[in-house]
């Protein structure tokens, strides 16, 4: 089993996602790429869910590169938007499977004794603290 990096690399994402709460844009192309990021992080969230149960020291490649793509996605949510009160690209349905990716990416680390998780959850912690304090 092999991770397509090219699907799940955050850079290929970004074309697909509404800069900034563009007033010009439509409420089409929000729901738009809000549909594709939910697509894109449910099927990645199954993609992990296969790593769970068959997994070897050999998927720690991919288990780090899959945190590193949300933690860009986390990233460019909050530049993006730093200066906005409302995200509308943002659903609860989409936070709750960007959350649930996170935190499941980040079980499957601990579970199997991934040598960078202790840094990796520091380092969000310290990231959603951050946006927590500045608002």
């Amino acid at each position: 089993m092999s991770l397509d990096r090219n699907e799940y690399a955050f850079q290929s994402w970004k074309p697909h996602l509404i800069y900034n709460n563009d007033m010009d844009a439509k409420d089409s192309s929000f729901f738009a790429s809000r549909t594709f990021l939910y697509d894109t992080l449910t099927s990645l969230h199954q993609q992990l869910q296969q790593y769970n149960s068959e997994y070897s020291s050999s998927y720690n490649d991919d288990i780090l590169f899959v945190h590193t793509q949300l933690v860009e996605l986390l990233d460019y949510l909050f530049i993006t938007y730093e200066k906005s009160k409302v995200v509308k690209i943002l659903s609860v349905n989409l936070d709750t499977i960007l959350a649930k990716t996170i935190t499941f990416n980040l079980n499957i680390m601990m579970k199997n004794g991934h040598e960078k998780f202790t840094i990796l959850i520091i380092e969000l912690v310290n990231k959603l603290s951050e946006l927590v304090l500045s608002n």
